[in-house]
């Protein structure tokens, strides 16, 4: 695993991709940092990593497209298969490594609540927590642009999936509100969360009688629970939403509140998408 971390590392490093990505996020913080803390005088860095949080959508794509696509569409995906480790090792090797590039950024921002207390009180816990968040935020958005980079051998479609899947992690809580709270459309909402789910195990497995079996057991549970007992389908589908938006649990770490459920929230979101990695290389690998 330290080989292939290595390895990804200086391939990072040996072109211009790494610093791109490092100078992209230190300077778009940087000016988010400037206007609202020493320009406008806000107390409080947490603010503006709340705003830097939708840089995530631009940034996550750009560094994870080419982890597995680009191996994929060289073949040399291959090479990776014949090593004597395992493909958990290689992934975790390809993780950490994206983890390396955005921690040295992270790091480097440490330094921001430090030059902001040279001009006021600031509380330092609180911006190290908030940061801490930050950083647990980029794991998770990176085990899944990782995931999604395994199932296609083109950087800009994988590029794509992430922004979108982004996307819709970051306005989760907009369309929670939009839903209504009706027992029908909640019911037709999860059923097609069903078929997304479905196509989704497709595209790992490349075996339709499975995607079609799972998609007819999901539905016939929705259908069946309908008809039982329709009242439990009132608004349920926003609260799930509500539950499980990745970039709302942010909030919590900059009002101030060290929220252990949303740092196992953060790492079960990247654990997951990790175990999904490595099925759907395994996949690729008997294919």
């Amino acid at each position: 695993m330290i080989a292939i971390w290595r390895k990804e590392v200086k391939s990072y490093f040996s072109g211009m991709s790494g610093y791109i990505m490092i100078a992209f996020l230190l300077a778009a913080v940087g000016f988010l940092f400037k206007y609202l803390n020493l320009q406008n005088g806000v107390p409080k860095f947490e603010y503006t990593l709340a705003q830097a949080s939708i840089l995530l959508l631009l940034f996550i794509p750009l560094l994870t497209m080419r982890s597995f696509s680009e191996e994929r569409r060289q073949k040399t995906d291959l090479l990776l298969y014949s090593l004597p480790i395992s493909l958990r090792q290689v992934i975790l090797g390809k993780y950490f490594a994206l983890l390396t590039i955005v921690a040295i950024p992270c790091a480097v921002m440490g330094l921001y609540p430090l030059i902001l207390r040279l001009f006021g009180e600031v509380s330092l816990t609180n911006a190290y927590t908030a940061l801490f968040a930050f950083f647990l935020l980029c794991a998770a958005c990176i085990a899944i642009g990782l995931f999604l980079s395994t199932l296609t051998d083109n950087q800009m479609i994988a590029a794509m999936l992430t922004f979108a899947v982004l996307l819709c992690a970051y306005l989760m809580s907009v369309f929670a509100d939009m839903i209504s709270s009706a027992s029908l459309i909640n019911a037709i909402c999860f059923a097609v969360l069903a078929l997304l789910i479905s196509l989704i195990a497709y595209v790992m497995t490349k075996n339709y009688l499975v995607s079609y079996i799972l998609f007819a057991v999901l539905a016939v549970m929705i259908a069946a629970l309908y008809l039982l007992k329709p009242e439990i389908f009132e608004g349920s589908f926003s609260a799930v939403l509500s539950a499980l938006s990745l970039f709302d649990r942010m909030t919590y770490f900059f009002n101030e509140v060290f929220d252990l459920t949303a740092v196992f929230y953060y790492l079960s979101v990247s654990g997951i998408f990790l175990f999904l990695s490595v099925q759907s290389a395994e996949k690729r690998r008997w294919s």
